[in-house]
């Protein structure tokens, strides 16, 4: 019996559905053709007309299947299941029922690919697939996918050359070209400058509020420090507490305690005698140096005592 299936499917591209229904009407007529040979029909029975109504419709069955199976190229061509319509489907050799789903595959949006997507269609059988295979003009497999780009395919923002600019002369729309800096970033990178009195050095940028390292490494790329530029400066011995507490480097507790050593010993000849303010540390004191002055304004009296 599966030998007899797997004939049919493969002379006439039944599916396995198709040909078991087949071999089912065979074994129908042939057990009504026969019968008549074992058993004496009465009169009665051969004008039963339940019996005649019922081999009517295995007659129209027969022609059925006989029609579907004229419709049916025995000598398939090649072609691209993305481009046949219906009637040409079945001209290669589909049933209609698998011509129909195939296109509205196509018609959903789906495309074939390669030859094995067709066995994604319901209901396509394997027999007819395998007698069609050669004559499809897609690729065996599917083709290997491209390899996705990454951001190393792309230069990084950092390497992007731009025209360097003075750290120290540059306004809010030259800031901006920076890629990270906003207004925001931009207004709050000259509102640090002017309270330090200018940057002697590109590293400062790193400590300017919420400016990550990323952002200040490439601001720190796209620009300078002239080696000419003198920052503005504050003059230690006549300074008051707000003037001193107002610059970054200098709590309000250090600017008290300048303020009280001034007026308990005098004014500050040299750098050196910061180092006598106990809130004051080594790495204040050398950040802290370049925006000094140190002007003084009462000599000591001359010692006549001789």
């Amino acid at each position: 019996m599966k030998q007899l299936k797997h004939s049919f499917r493969s002379a006439l591209g039944f599916s396995r559905a198709q040909a078991s229904g087949f071999v089912l009407l065979i074994a129908l007529v042939l057990g009504f053709v026969f019968s008549g040979a074992l058993y004496a029909p009465t009169p009665q029975a051969a004008e039963d007309p339940e019996a005649v109504r019922v081999l009517d419709s295995l007659l129209a069955c027969w022609n059925d299947v006989a029609a579907d199976s004229a419709k049916i190229n025995t000598r398939p061509f090649r072609f691209d299941p993305n481009k046949l319509s219906i009637q040409e489907l079945q001209k290669v050799g589909f049933s209609p029922l698998l011509a129909q789903r195939m296109v509205r595959y196509r018609q959903a949006g789906g495309v074939f690919r390669s030859r094995k997507d067709l066995l994604r269609i319901y209901g396509m059988d394997t027999a007819v697939y395998r007698r069609l295979e050669s004559y499809i003009q897609l690729p065996a497999g599917r083709p290997a996918p491209k390899p996705k780009k990454t951001w190393q395919a792309y230069p990084s923002v950092a390497a992007r050359k731009a025209t360097p600019f003075d750290l120290n002369l540059a306004d809010t729309a030259q800031l901006k070209k920076i890629f990270g800096i906003g207004d925001k970033r931009a207004m709050r990178i000259v509102a640090y400058r002017e309270k330090l009195g200018g940057f002697v050095t590109v590293a400062q940028i790193g400590e300017i509020y919420t400016l990550d390292s990323a952002v200040a490494g490439r601001l720190a790329q796209a620009s300078f420090v002239s080696e000419n530029f003198r920052p503005r400066r504050i003059d230690i011995n006549k300074a008051g507490e707000s003037e001193l507490a107002a610059h970054p480097y200098l709590s309000k507790s250090a600017a008290q305690a300048l303020v009280a050593y001034r007026f308990q010993h005098g004014e500050f000849s040299t750098l050196s005698d910061l180092a006598k303010i106990q809130v004051l540390d080594t790495k204040t004191i050398q950040k802290i140096a370049p925006y000094l002055e140190f002007q003084i304004y009462h000599h000591p009296a001359p010692d006549t005592d001789q």
